[in-house]
């Protein structure tokens, strides 16, 4: 196998505590790699009080990861590691949602949905490929260890063991010899399964020492070996290992265990084992035949989980608690962490262009000089028929009027193509209600503020999955805002709330935010104030620039003002209030790169990419 095969099956995989971060309360993730040589990060987490959420993170070489919500109806609270894993030409993860298996797999642009197994799962799911065959593991409710295999006419299962085995640890799933493997937790330890090829199931108990039951375990089929690292008994982290040559052999890799799961797979003809010790990350490599270590800091000062993946010459750890700053080691660099991401200020030019073609320019922080003047595949005739931002690194336009479609359409392109290359879609909405609101692209898909011609008389939700932006809305909901309040500011979601920047007819004078949420009970949605607050900004601003709600720091939802017109500088000039402070005082005023005279050139907005 090549290096780090463990992954590159979906092998990687084993079980670990929840995961505590800034921004989730529980969950996990894994990793694969596509076959352009992209970075692929899936991760199922909750965002605390809200449902959990199958998350995506992708990028060339793990350098500018872009996110998306695959699925964003799992049940609160749902723990466990997605299992990613190519198979043919196309990118597969499973995951567990409930009592359900789901499949989703990556063709043509879009991403697919199956549900292999509509109830009684009890464990995340392990994954891997016999010969031309894709195989998934998995713990029931009654304790059964199930094999499930697909060769492309559908699905087929075989139960490995009727009962007894633990669902809180997830299997492990390999293929060494032409033989699969299974490693699960059963009667109280770890069980070896094997088997040939239409042949029955083979098992062994590996040891007393060997995986008392915390942390996780993995395995690796890579360089003629059958390695599996675990926690053992004596308080260490071990390695143990099968040759055909040899049989099974053992050898401490360090006096410490793992808090997390590990994962272990070769690279560079080094067999790496990662783990955490709950304050930092571990790369644990064999050298000749003793083990080093090499700790890396964990990007909040405590990880939980790590996970590790190879691609060509760069091996990557990455951090549970986010998954945005993977650390990659290489050759020509050693180890050094990626996507340390800013906060830049974008403008989308669309009128006034010297080329004819929409263009896209920022200016990071310090907004000082720009890192990017770029001419878009969007012709400039398109100004005046939607709306354009910078979400990430993608160029987003939602056409809104004189679509051939009947309906409103999806637009956008990638920086990495520069801006020429990306997807167009049809949405479900009828290009009739391109302007009735407001149309933005989140992670967690298409939201439509509708704020005009409503049949409940009040400002509505309706949101559309972005894995499939055709499909009708999972969400559509009245909120507590009247109708009445629809030109006198502005309405972005804000997470799960909806935040209404009041600019107009303010009874304070000032520029104001409210924001509106689900109510104490859960019962419904956009139904409860969770806050009103007169800000430091004076509503004769109102026509003086754009307002927008964006988290500077953690935790935080600052009130940003891109100021274009009438400033004292000549220059745009960019401005945010801290929500720390009750928008009483600004933690940012600075005149831009911009020159004020493109203020109406365009669309603008703070981007954090």
């Amino acid at each position: 196998m090549t290096a780090l095969a463990a992954v590159l099956a979906g092998q990687f995989l084993a079980q670990a505590p929840a995961s505590a971060a800034l921004m989730y309360d529980q969950g996990g993730f894994a990793t694969s790699y596509a076959q352009d040589g992209t970075l692929q990060i899936f991760r199922v987490a909750t965002n605390i009080g809200n449902n959990s959420k199958l998350y995506h993170y992708y990028g060339h070489a793990g350098e500018n990861l872009t996110s998306e919500v695959l699925d964003d109806g799992l049940p609160f609270g749902e723990k466990g590691f997605p299992s990613a894993i190519n198979y043919g030409t196309s990118l597969q993860v499973f995951y567990k949602s409930g009592g359900a298996l789901i499949r989703k797999y990556y063709n043509a642009g879009w991403w697919t949905t199956e549900t292999v197994v509509g109830s009684g799962v009890n464990s995340s799911p392990a994954t891997a490929v016999d010969i031309s065959t894709l195989h998934t593991a998995y713990v029931t409710s009654s304790g059964a260890l199930v094999d499930r295999w697909n060769s492309g006419g559908g699905w087929s299962s075989q139960t490995v063991v009727p009962g007894s085995c633990d669902g809180s640890f997830t299997p492990a799933m390999g293929n060494f010899n032409g033989q699969l493997h299974i490693l699960a937790h059963c009667v109280g330890s770890w069980i070896h399964f094997w088997k040939d090829p239409g042949s029955p199931w083979t098992s062994e108990f590996l040891g007393k020492k060997m995986f008392p039951g915390t942390g996780g375990i993995a395995l690796s089929t890579g360089n003629g070996e059958f390695d599996v690292v675990g926690n053992a008994t004596d308080g260490k982290l071990w390695r143990w290992w099968y040759t055909s040559n040899d049989g099974w052999r053992e050898q401490p890799i360090a006096n410490g265990q793992a808090a997390g799961r590990v994962q272990v797979g070769w690279f560079n003809s080094s067999l790496h084992a990662a783990w955490v010790d709950g304050t930092r990350m571990h790369n644990s490599w064999l050298n000749g035949s003793t083990w080093s270590d090499e700790p890396l800091a964990c990007n909040f000062g405590a990880c939980s989980d790590v996970d590790a993946v190879a691609l060509g010459t760069s091996y990557f750890l990455v951090d549970t608690q986010e998954p945005y700053h993977p650390w990659r080691w290489t050759p020509s660099d050693g180890w050094r962490q990626l996507n340390i991401p800013q906060w830049k200020l974008a403008f989308v030019k669309t009128k006034n262009t010297g080329s004819g073609m929409i263009e896209v320019h920022q200016t990071p922080d310090p907004y000082q000089s720009f890192d990017m003047h770029v001419t878009s595949g969007f012709s400039a005739a398109e100004d005046g028929n939607g709306t354009f931002e910078m979400v990430g690194n993608k160029l987003v336009y939602f056409k809104t009027r004189n679509t051939g479609s009947g309906k409103v359409e999806l637009h956008y392109r990638t920086a990495e193509s520069n801006f020429s290359d990306g997807v167009s879609i049809p949405t479900w909405f009828d290009v009739a209600d391109g302007a009735n609101g407001v149309f933005n692209l989140v992670d967690d898909g298409i939201v439509f503020i509708k704020t005009r011609n409503t049949g409940s008389g009040m400002i509505e939700v309706h949101k559309l999955p972005s894995w499939n932006p055709q499909a009708p809305p999972y969400l559509s909901t009245a909120t507590n805002i009247p109708l009445a309040e629809a030109d006198n500011g502005v309405f972005q979601m804000g997470g799960e709330s909806l935040v209404f920047i009041k600019t107009r007819n303010t009874g304070s004078g000032k520029i104001e935010v409210h924001i509106t949420g689900t109510d104490t009970a859960g019962s419904c949605s956009f139904c409860q104030w969770l806050l009103h607050r007169a800000t430091v900004f004076n509503a004769g601003d109102r026509d003086n620039g754009t307002f927008s709600i964006r988290s500077l720091t953690p935790y935080s939802r600052d009130l940003i003002f891109i100021k274009t017109r009438n400033t004292s500088t000549g220059k745009v000039e960019l401005f945010a209030a801290s929500s720390d402070t009750g928008y009483q005082q600004q933690n940012l005023a600075t005149a831009t790169a911009y020159n004020v005279s493109d203020g109406p050139n365009g669309w603008w907005n703070l981007n954090h990419t």
